[in-house]
């Protein structure tokens, strides 16, 4: 396949996650905001715990540390930094839409993040079902859109370099994996209910495509 034969294919794909993405989140926050989501996101929450109640997660105490780990890291605070330093080494190597790539899906993600909970200011799960400190509104989570437009965008750099299918799977495999284990790892905690997770992953996935498609036009 031809260089421009690789490109408007990668474009059809970025299309239909970008807008895939949106309309997923579309019909999550519908369904939160007229309360539908109310009963299957407890119904989620009380079989996380021991005995359908606030005071015991389901699992060994280890599985806490796990998930706490997984949604520390997921911190904008935290892996911001890291996204920053692989955006400047990409920048250096003359890999330059790359780099706008990840920093704005990084970055933007964020800011969308922090928009959108302004637009709906949703609830989180009480205090009393919380394994790990939160505040502020819940809709959509924050953390699990940045790590999901973060892990995409660096599936995309890989998509646009690895000669080899295998390679392109893995990196689409590790980036959907990464962005399962902080989502799950939020509603784990109770700190979000289901449905703001589904958002997040929706509009991280969104956002992730639409940062793709701009900078991969960019090339043609």
């Amino acid at each position: 396949m031809t260089e421009l034969g690789i490109i408007l294919r990668t474009s059809r794909t970025l299309t239909l996650t970008a807008a895939g993405g949106a309309c997923a989140f579309a019909a999550t926050a519908a369904f939160a905001v007229t309360g539908n989501a109310t009963l299957p996101d407890l119904w989620v929450l009380e079989h996380l715990r021991a005995s359908r109640t606030t005071d015991r997660p389901i699992g060994p105490d280890e599985l806490i540390s796990m998930a706490s780990l997984a949604s520390a890291a997921a911190s904008p605070f935290v892996s911001g930094p890291v996204a920053a330093l692989l955006a400047l080494a990409l920048k250096i190597r003359g890999r330059r839409r790359d780099a706008v790539l990840v920093s704005a899906a990084g970055a933007g993600s964020v800011v969308l993040g922090l928009f959108l909970k302004s637009m709906f200011t949703r609830e989180r799960p009480e205090a009393a079902w919380r394994l790990a400190e939160a505040h502020g509104p819940g809709f959509p989570s924050t953390q699990t859109l940045f790590a999901t437009a973060l892990a995409l965008s660096l599936a995309i750099v890989v998509f646009r370099t690895a000669a080899r299918p295998r390679d392109r799977a893995i990196a689409l495999g590790l980036a959907l994996i990464a962005a399962g284990l902080v989502g799950a790892s939020r509603i784990y905690l109770g700190v979000h209910w289901t449905s703001d997770v589904l958002a997040a992953w929706s509009a991280g996935a969104a956002w992730a495509g639409l940062c793709g498609l701009a900078t991969t036009a960019r090339r043609t």
